[in-house]
């Protein structure tokens, strides 16, 4: 399986689904996501009826060899063989063979379509043969495309009432068997009503089972006070972009940042109000790390943990520098606080392309030392370290204090630096 990962900042609204005509929809991005978990959920469902409808097709013809003219036969065996059980059989393979897996949803649209409409076909030649229409096939193709098939309310019933208007369409045109006209319509009719009913009945239940599991994630990913992203979701997911750069032998930076003297903080202006302040630093932090393989997350206490996936040490400092910019431009008063009037960031961070020559809890080490070291030298600045053979490993530690960001950007920082794209 790819482990590529897909971090963002904002994810889709979990909102309820909403009516677009006929059809309950999301919006794109999350109708996209709903769909892959209701394929998921119902992959041995589907696999089994396109099972079933295979079986089925291939042993038709002779089913209906005892009515049937021998001289049709191989035209039905052209038909049942040779167009409709492929279909079933692409829906099969398509479940089994990951990486065609973008073509599941079109692959059992189509197996319904191709094996109505063949259907219909078949009993065409039938007809002209003097025999009788199999039409109770169409009966329990219907009731596959509602409930068996695993398409969703609005291309379940588009499928299954196209296939019943081709049906109506030629048998209008028969110009016999008027009587048996209305009982197979009304018969068809009842199937495609009880199945619409229930079909929607299935898509507003598995929509709500989404919209619930959704939220169950988003709890277990999120820290309850600020909203970002927790600690255990950072730690199952850092070990995958570990993995991602280290195939693609992309740099991967990781930065801890920490609160100066928060302790000396909450001492002074009490609890409820520091909780205010992380959550503040919380969202300022995430409204820089914008780019979808980047992760912001709440590491302990007054500390978070930034991951940006194919960021050189440039890109890093810059970042850390913003960082620590954005939260003095706040104005936070911190009166305890030995360091400013107001409170500040120390940030410790590391770069590294991963490789055999190091692990990925060495990187967060490199990390933590680098932002120990910020700390013991005076706080409110940003040490950084690369690790390996690179092309600054003549300057393996940059220290930026506050009164030197501008003056270090200006000289050493591109300005579309931030603009990097992985």
């Amino acid at each position: 399986m790819d482990e590529t990962i897909r971090l963002s900042i904002d994810s889709p609204k979990q909102q309820g689904f909403s009516f677009s005509g006929s059809a309950m929809r999301f919006e794109k991005s999350m109708e996209k996501e709903f769909k892959n978990f209701y394929l998921q959920q119902n992959q041995w469902r589907i696999l089994t009826g396109a099972i079933a409808g295979l079986l089925f097709f291939s042993v038709m013809p002779w089913l209906s060899s005892s009515f049937i003219a021998l001289k049709v036969m191989p035209e039905i065996w052209i038909m049942s063989l040779g167009i409709i059980c492929p279909a079933f059989l692409l829906v099969i393979v398509s479940f089994l063979n990951i990486e065609i897996s973008i073509a599941k949803y079109p692959a059992i649209f189509f197996s319904v379509l191709v094996s109505g409409i063949g259907t219909i076909a078949i009993g065409a030649m039938l007809q002209l043969e003097g025999g009788v229409f199999p039409y109770e096939v169409l009966i329990l193709l219907t009731i596959y495309t509602y409930f068996f098939s695993g398409l969703l309310f609005l291309p379940a019933a588009l499928s299954s009432l196209t296939v019943m208007a081709v049906y109506l369409s030629m048998t209008f045109f028969n110009q016999s068997g008027q009587f048996s006209f209305s009982n197979e319509f009304f018969y068809l009719f009842y199937a495609n009503t009880v199945g619409i009913l229930g079909c929607y009945f299935s898509d507003k239940s598995m929509r709500s089972n989404f919209i619930n599991q959704r939220k169950l994630e988003d709890m277990a990913q999120k820290d309850v006070l600020t909203g970002i992203y927790n600690r255990r979701f950072f730690e199952e997911n850092y070990q995958r972009i570990w993995r991602q750069a280290s195939r693609d032998e992309k740099f991967l930076s990781v930065m801890l940042v920490d609160v100066d003297l928060f302790k000396n903080y909450n001492d002074y202006y009490g609890h409820v109000s520091g909780d205010k302040c992380l959550n503040l630093i919380a969202n300022t932090l995430s409204a820089l790390v914008k780019r979808p393989l980047d992760m912001v997350a709440r590491y302990g206490g007054e500390e978070f943990v930034v991951v940006c996936y194919n960021a050189r040490k440039e890109f890093a400092l810059s970042l850390s520098e913003q960082m620590c910019e954005k939260i003095e431009s706040l104005n936070i008063p911190h009166n305890n606080s030995h360091v400013t009037g107001h409170v500040t960031l120390s940030i410790g961070a590391a770069v590294v392309i991963p490789d055999s020559n190091f692990s990925s809890e060495y990187l967060l080490e490199t990390a933590d030392n680098a932002l120990y070291e910020a700390k013991r030298t005076g706080r409110n600045k940003v040490v950084i370290k690369e690790l390996g053979d690179f092309e600054s490993k003549s300057d393996p530690m940059l220290q930026s204090s506050a009164n030197q960001w501008a003056e270090r950007k200006t000289k050493t920082i591109d300005k579309g630096v931030l603009e990097h794209v992985s």
